[in-house]
């Protein structure tokens, strides 16, 4: 059913149609039309949900007859907050409609940094602009129903569902999420993206147990699109799985993992400690081997310990019980946002609670990600069974992993407590010790030592114009100080994890990058165009002002082979920050071979090897020390307790610091900032170094580069220095 209603253009008001299509212009009197000046027809498109990260845009283009050439469109979208115009983010990217078609799709992806009020867009025509597609606003409400409007709210989409599934899905969302509104989104497997960055925005993707195998058979693109997101941190809940999770056997079959192996006795013993034995807690329960039940306690939440339980590192039960028995730590202030206080994340310790999760769902890792299968339906007739469900989410590693912020440690448009703790050494930071040096000397010439030469001379009333003309003269000097001891040139400081899986060849990396560049590259930052980049603010960020929160800058983003952050994202003489994560198939690797003098390793990673730790397929552990790419050598064993001591120092010798003087306080604006330490990369790197673990699994490395293998800066010749990079690699 077709609903007309007006918005602003370049002319005055336009009629815009609502159609299965999205909005629609240009519009007669009888509906949708074509553009008297090029015979094409416009539709704009989204519904998906959530607050920040990519939003896909899909845009239709229908010409009134077959085009008897190519014809060159490209489409133009501005979108932010009520002040759009000067703070949104534009976006925009070229597409063809071909000769003999009548039809021409584009998803355009588009990042959002906050809340999204009003938007506008263009199509350019064969590079002419057609005033008949212009709208210059409209609100995203008409655009977009499925919007957050707080962090509180989850995003969701639920895929092949039925009726009664969608309904449990919506009550068990409503559960976990506490006090955030669940929006979801139902789509059929053909209508999801075919690139992760779409799925960026989302909390959590929900599918039947049983139709995951179908979904990978039949829709092998969008599964792997899925699955990419899954593996930087996103959730996948498998719903139905059985009460003896009879349909996990059918999920790592096409997952290509290995048999259901027994419940070990340990397992075992916990749940029945329970006291709710019922036919999950029977002896012949099965799990596949890399499946497990998450421990329900506080420990659970932090981002290392939950890291664990995902990787599946073997670890010392002993030092892990000590671990556990140590009191939790209170929350810094500015560990929690303003915006989130109200939402219960992480509720109160439930003594009464099971020591794991049998009873509800089972874990496994997927990269930096988690998919939860969930044996039952969360909710219930009874309030008590329902707040029961609540508390083991809540005291889970499923709860800092819920909200978009808690998997980054921040958001897109807040201040973060950690910022200063990853800043170029030596670069962006005030001279002050050399300033005081020179306006000490400077008061001391323009003072006394003139006033006494000027009078010995007899040149006294000379001061009236000396003093200003020397005081422009310092300033200046100053200045071309400042400038010069910082350079003109870019630089980049990156701290990275890795996860990169030989056997099938994909990999997803999480790295933050620290730049500050004398004089923004004209070209702004250009990456691949399925890494995501995604904004850390700093306390003294300008979109803290008086009174609160003020502007943000305009960005823009320019899709071609390349996704070309323009304008906006990378300032002159700004220590800025930015989230990389990317997700794709990769050849880099390390060839490891074990011989009868040690391990040979050829370092094919394509950069320079700092140091790697090898636990091989029976157990034996070696160490490699620094290695150019594309180089072997052959190491011999050494005791674990060896290689983690090589490993530790390296993490010991790259912490994260802040500068002299800065004690990471919360902002003087009165919001409480996020922590990039508590995000889910810095969770990763802490699993990896934590003392629990004895190994980290047969056919595993950790190894450790000077660049990341498969992210890049984005920005041509640009010197990194002082960087921590990681791989967890599988062979």
């Amino acid at each position: 059913m077709q609903a007309n209603f007006l918005a602003r253009g370049p002319r005055g008001e336009v009629v815009i149609a609502s159609t299965s299509e999205g909005l629609t212009v240009p519009v007669g009197t009888n509906g949708p039309e074509y553009s008297r000046r090029n015979g094409l027809q416009l539709s704009v498109k989204s519904e998906w949900p959530g607050q920040y990260g990519y939003h896909p845009v899909s845009v239709t283009v229908r010409a009134e007859k077959p085009a008897a050439s190519d014809r060159t469109l490209e489409f133009r979208f501005t979108v932010g907050d009520w002040n759009f115009a000067s703070n949104g983010v534009k976006a925009r990217q070229r597409f063809v409609l071909e000769q003999g078609q009548t039809k021409a799709t584009l998803q355009l992806l588009v990042p959002q940094l906050t809340n999204w009020q009003r938007s506008q867009w263009e199509l350019y025509v064969d590079g002419s602009r057609d005033d008949e597609f212009t709208v210059s606003q409209v609100d995203v409400g008409s655009l977009r129903f499925n919007m957050a409007n707080n962090p509180a709210d989850v995003a969701a989409v639920g895929v092949m569902l039925t009726d009664s599934q969608r309904y449990a899905v919506t009550a068990d969302l409503g559960l976990a999420y506490s006090n955030g509104s669940a929006l979801f989104q139902e789509m059929a497997p053909t209508e999801l993206p075919t690139d992760w960055l779409a799925y960026s925005s989302l909390n959590v993707v929900v599918l039947p147990a049983n139709r995951l195998p179908e979904l990978i058979e039949r829709h092998p693109v969008q599964a792997r699109a899925l699955l990419r997101w899954v593996a930087t941190g996103g959730n996948l809940w498998l719903i139905g799985a059985g009460r003896q999770w009879e349909e996990l056997a059918a999920v790592e079959q096409s997952l290509s993992t290995r048999d259901v192996r027994p419940l070990n006795a340990a397992e075992d013993r916990a749940d029945v400690a329970s006291g709710e034995k019922d036919a999950a807690s029977d002896d012949n329960r099965t799990l596949p081997p890399t499946w497990r039940f998450a421990p329900l306690d506080n420990r659970a939440l932090e981002p290392a310990e939950g890291a664990l339980v995902l990787a599946g590192y073997p670890v010392d039960e002993a030092v892990a019980t000590k671990e556990r028995l140590k009191p939790t730590p209170k929350p810094r202030p500015d560990d929690v946002s303003a915006i989130d206080a109200s939402v219960p994340a992480w509720g109160p310790n439930d003594g009464n609670l099971p020591k794991t999760s049998a009873d509800w769902f089972a874990v496994r890792g997927w990269g930096m990600g988690a998919i939860t299968a969930f044996r039952r339906d969360l909710h219930s007739a009874s309030e008590r069974d329902n707040q029961k469900a609540a508390n083991v989410i809540s005291q889970s590693l499923l709860a800092p992993r819920q909200q978009w912020g808690g998997r980054f440690g921040s958001v897109p448009n807040d201040s973060n407590v950690d910022f200063n703790n990853w800043l170029i050494p030596g670069v962006g930071m005030a001279p002050v010790g050399s300033f005081q040096v020179l306006i000490t000397l400077f008061a001391l010439g323009i003072g006394p030592l003139t006033y006494w030469f000027l009078r010995r001379m007899g040149k006294l009333p000379m001061l009236v114009a000396i003093v200003p003309a020397a005081a422009i003269l310092t300033t200046l000097s100053l200045f071309a100080y400042g400038v010069l001891i910082d350079g003109v040139a870019a630089r980049v400081r990156g701290r990275s994890v890795t996860v990169l899986d030989q056997r099938t060849g994909e990999c997803a990396a999480w790295g933050r990058y620290s730049y500050y560049a004398g004089i923004a590259p004209r070209g702004g930052i250009a990456v691949p165009p399925d890494q995501a980049m995604f904004p850390i603010l700093p306390n003294w960020s300008p979109i803290f002002g008086f009174g609160g929160r003020s502007s943000m800058t305009e960005r823009e983003v320019v899709w071609d082979d390349q996704q070309r952050l323009t304008r906006g994202w990378l300032a002159s003489r700004t220590p800025t920050q930015y989230h990389a994560i990317a997700a794709r198939k990769s050849d880099k690797r390390l060839d490891l071979r074990v011989t009868a003098e040690g391990l040979r390793l050829t370092n094919r990673l394509g950069a320079e090897l700092v140091g790697a730790a090898v636990q091989d397929h029976d157990g034996s552990f070696y160490w490699c020390e620094t290695l150019p790419a594309d180089k072997g050598v052959i190491v011999p064993p050494l005791q674990q307790n060896q290689v983690a001591s090589r490993v530790r120092r390296l993490f010991t010798e790259n912490l994260p610091e802040l500068p002299a003087g800065d004690d990471g306080r919360r902002n003087s604006s009165g919001y409480y900032s996020f922590a990039v330490s508590d995000s889910l990369m810095e969770g990763r790197l802490g699993a990896i170094n934590s003392p629990q673990v004895t190994g980290w699994g047969p056919g595993r490395y950790i190894a450790f580069t000077a660049t990341a293998i498969e992210l890049t800066p984005g920005v041509d010749g640009i010197d990194e220095s002082d960087s921590f990079h990681v791989i967890e690699g599988s062979w």
